[in-house]
C-alpha cells in the first residue's frame, strides 16, 4: 500500500504504526490494527460520501453485498435510517 525507501510497507509494520498513533493520541489501542483503517475507509465512503454498497463490494473484492454490509458493521437500522436523508 505504501512504498518507502526500503520498499513496500509490511502489514505488521503498518499495524505497529497505527497502534503507536492511537497511543500518542491517548486512545485505547487494544482492538486497533492496520485493518481498522480499511474498515474505517469503507464506513466513511458509505456514510459521508454516499458510495454505494455494490461499489464498495467490488473495491473490497467481496462476493456479496451482505458480506460488505457485515464487514462495515452496517445494520438494517443503518440502511433504514439512510432512507430518511433529505435529497
Amino acid at each position: 500500500m505504501f512504498v518507502g525507501q526500503r520498499g513496500k510497507m509490511t502489514h505488521g509494520y503498518l499495524g505497529k504504526l497505527v497502534r503507536s498513533w492511537f497511543e500518542k493520541a491517548g486512545i485505547d489501542r487494544v482492538n486497533v490494527a492496520g485493518h481498522s483503517m480499511r474498515k474505517t475507509f469503507v464506513r466513511i465512503q458509505h456514510e459521508v460520501f454516499g458510495t454505494r454498497i455494490g461499489t464498495l463490494m467490488v473495491a473490497l473484492n467481496h462476493s456479496t453485498e451482505k458480506q460488505t454490509l457485515d464487514y462495515a458493521g452496517l445494520t438494517a437500522e443503518d440502511v433504514v435510517k439512510s432512507y430518511g436523508n433529505v435529497i
